[in-house]
């Protein structure tokens, strides 16, 4: 999250100096350009929230990949010697935030979202793992892209905004506003090209401040291999998804243990009791499902080294005849590790 509240910070910097002294009254904008009254409402070609559901739209579920629908957006706002730079798309279903963790802009961060039984999930290298707090929306546009790419309706903005006409822009239907702002006795004046489908700023021109520079790229109808941010072909293909409501109830029965703790079968009670066993041995134990996480204790007082400990995250396929827990943590019979994947087939039929 580092890199995102760095972008937002130079965002609120280029902000704070052009809206300086807002509290005094707005002079006329030049060119003729005039100021919305205080206290009336600005209209916007399109709202906010419905540009940003018609470009997920560009990139919902396709059952035919080799169609390659989609959309990819690349923003880079420049201030003075730094860039930063943000990457918003959607192909088959799956879509990205992709942000820059360099001096170049250069996108390196790619963070992948996929809505599905009414819940938004973010890829977690073969997994899905569930965000139960957020929407596709909210996750796919959170403040980064919200800034860079719908900056004129920022309340801030349009408090000082005048429409000044539908124009097009590189071919596409838009409307041009004008912000002006009263900065150390002048007036400072930023230009708005919003995408009238979209709600998007195509064009963001600051007058009399060369070293801000805002630039867009588009890409919104259809998209190639080369244009998919890496993994999200293994995103694709994944069917396994870490839940935040896994219950007990889910995994009573008897499953198949790896190799790392035994090689044997754990047995899930109802009651929370479960056995561990391997070869010969059984250890008996308490199993415990938070949410996310399964872990499995068996203390042995009277020999420490049998002592059994596992714990994990809870990643299922949606037919539910296996589990792995992923981030996991073992102890066996002391042998430990940390950061591991421990996969458990079902022996039964529940």
């Amino acid at each position: 999250m580092k890199k995102h509240t760095c972008l937002l910070l130079w965002f609120i910097v280029i902000t704070s100096v052009i809206l300086a002294f807002t509290a005094c009254n707005s002079n006329p904008a030049t060119d003729g350009e005039s100021i919305e009254p205080s206290g009336s409402q600005l209209q916007m070609p399109v709202e906010k929230e419905t540009g940003k559901e018609r470009l997920l739209e560009l990139g919902a579920d396709d059952p035919s990949r080799s169609l390659m629908t989609g959309f990819k957006i690349s923003a880079r706002l420049t201030i003075g010697s730094s860039i930063q730079a943000v990457e918003i798309g959607g192909s088959d279903g799956i879509y990205w935030l992709g942000t820059a963790d360099n001096q170049e802009g250069t996108i390196d961060t790619y963070m992948l979202f996929h809505e599905k039984n009414g819940r938004t999930w973010m890829s977690r290298s073969s997994y899905w793992m569930e965000l139960p707090a957020q929407t596709l929306i909210s996750s796919v546009f959170g403040d980064i892209a919200d800034n860079l790419l719908f900056g004129a309706y920022s309340e801030d903005f349009q408090s000082h905004m005048a429409f000044v006409e539908k124009t097009t822009l590189s071919g596409r239907a838009c409307s041009l506003y004008s912000t002006s702002i009263p900065f150390n006795e002048q007036t400072q004046t930023v230009r708005f090209w919003v995408d009238d489908t979209y709600g998007i700023t195509l064009k963001m021109e600051y007058t009399g401040l060369d070293t801000v520079v805002f630039s867009i790229d588009l890409k919104l109808e259809g998209l190639e291999e080369m244009d998919l941010p890496p993994k999200y072909n293994l995103a694709h293909t994944s069917d396994s998804f870490i839940r935040s409501d896994n219950t007990l109830s889910d995994l009573i029965g008897t499953w198949g243990a790896p190799f790392a703790v035994g090689g044997g079968t754990l047995t899930i009670n109802a009651n929370g009791s479960a056995t561990l066993t391997e070869n010969t041995s059984t250890y008996v134990g308490q199993a415990n499902v938070n949410g996310f996480n399964l872990v499995f204790t068996s203390v042995d007082s009277g020999n420490t080294e049998n002592e059994i400990y596992f714990s994990g995250l809870i990643a299922r396929p949606e037919g539910g005849g296996s589990f792995t827990l992923v981030e996991a943590s073992f102890n066996f019979k002391g042998s430990s590790q940390d950061d591991s994947s421990l996969f458990f087939n079902r022996k039964d039929n529940p």
